[in-house]
């Protein structure tokens, strides 16, 4: 039975190194990556692939690897994340040196008006780099800044923004646009992806930057928009108390996929390991109560052979001759240990032919005489029912003792046959 355990289980068990096929997020038939980016649905490459033309990408294979580009913002695609709902884009970087005048430096960021995106607020930080300070803003609302100080005696500065040379701060609202006004020596104010690094040399005072960094934007989408899913819903602020809702959709806890796809959520490797280790389980517990059973018919059936063979037959049709008058008792042989202590030889009574007699006490106070028989052949079963028959009689009649007589004799046990 253990053989056959083991052998439905390696049949029926998932391989260790066994991995769950990752479904496609792109809508069928529509390529999923451009290059090492990922492009899922709404966003999709090529007619018909996308929700709209605002979630267009372009992939240009003139680059190795090729690169996709946000076809309505003309800007480049560095990720997707649906757990998120956010798309991160290189994004040009608001920059101005002091003029001749010394006036402060006005910029504008790229409008998202007209777009389903915004600029995270929670995903980006707005970074200063320079000597001065920098304040961003928009429709003359303030909404966040910061100053940094020069190095002097080329002090050697540690890596992040920390007021010397650069310094960085939080913003509370998602916006479509806004403004760096910056004052200082060549000072740099830009949004910026918060697990950006920074790509400038911090040795130079001034922290030169590149002219892109990447941005979070998050995108948004109608009602109308989701599929048949179950439906959520989130609310963003923008400057002014404007406020916008967007809906979105999410795979079960046990499922992976793009949930914006029709039966575009699949179990994952985990939950089918969790539903074959369970079907398993429940097999191997299958199997072991119909083991039990069948080797409880198998006993069952073992004890009328040795039943039979060993005289029971005939046991109960010698008593049967009396029903009325003889008590036939039944006594479990640990009933019988512990009358006679384990059978203990001070217990002896007296010997004979067919196997000693011992002197026990029930557990109601009651002495009784308990046999028990020596091993005994087929050739003899005859002559030692009878005796099982007269003592039993006996015992059971008798009113001048107060012993009654009981054997230990099983007759479903297996006896050994003579040596011929």
């Amino acid at each position: 039975m253990v053989p056959l355990i083991l052998f439905l289980w390696l049949m029926i068990a998932p391989p260790s190194i066994a991995v769950a096929a990752t479904p496609s997020l792109a809508k069928p038939g529509c390529d999923d990556h451009c290059g090492n980016v990922s492009i899922p649905y709404p966003f999709g490459i090529g007619s018909n692939c996308y929700l709209d033309q605002r979630y267009d990408v372009t992939c240009n294979q003139s680059f190795n690897p090729p690169i996709p580009y946000l076809t309505s913002l003309s800007l480049q695609v560095l990720s997707v994340s649906l757990k998120n709902k956010t798309v991160t884009i290189n994004n040009p970087v608001v920059k101005g040196c002091r003029n001749s005048t010394g006036n402060e430096v006005l910029a504008t960021s790229k409008s998202l008006e007209g777009t389903p995106f915004v600029y995270s607020g929670g995903y980006n930080k707005f970074t200063v780099l320079g000597c001065g300070n920098a304040i961003l803003g928009r429709d003359g609302i303030v909404m966040a800044g910061c100053s940094s100080i020069c190095s002097t005696n080329g002090t050697r500065q540690l890596m992040g923004c920390y007021g010397i040379n650069c310094c960085e701060t939080t913003i509370p609202f998602v916006l479509k646009s806004y403004h760096v006004s910056t004052q200082g020596d060549c000072v740099s104010g830009f949004l910026v992806d918060e697990n950006w690094i920074g790509g400038y040399n911090i040795s130079d005072p001034r922290y030169s930057v590149e002219n892109i960094v990447p941005v979070v934007l998050r995108w948004t989408l109608l009602e109308v928009d989701i599929p048949s899913c179950i439906r959520y819903n989130t609310t963003f602020q923008l400057p002014g108390n404007t406020l916008i809702t967007t809906w979105y959709c999410r795979c079960g806890w046990a499922e992976e996929g793009n949930p914006y796809l029709a039966d575009g959520c699949q179990g994952t490797l985990l939950d089918s390991r969790v539903g074959i280790s369970m079907g398993t389980l429940f097999l191997i517990i299958g199997i072991f109560w119909l083991y039990k059973i069948v080797l409880r018919i198998k006993n069952k059936k073992r004890k009328e052979k040795f039943f039979r063979r060993n005289g029971g037959l005939l046991l109960q049709h010698q008593t049967s001759v009396d029903k009325g008058s003889a008590e036939k008792p039944h006594f479990s042989a640990k009933q019988l240990e512990k009358a006679t202590d384990n059978f203990n030889e001070n217990r002896i009574l007296g010997r004979g032919g067919q196997g000693t007699v011992y002197k026990g006490m029930l557990t109601d106070g009651r002495i009784v005489a308990v046999k028990k028989s020596k091993i005994v052949d087929e050739s003899q079963l005859k002559q030692f029912i009878n005796e099982v028959v007269i003592l039993m009689l006996f015992g059971n009649r008798s009113s001048s003792t107060s012993l009654r007589i009981h054997l230990k004799w099983n007759p479903f046990q297996t006896y050994p046959r003579p040596k011929q």
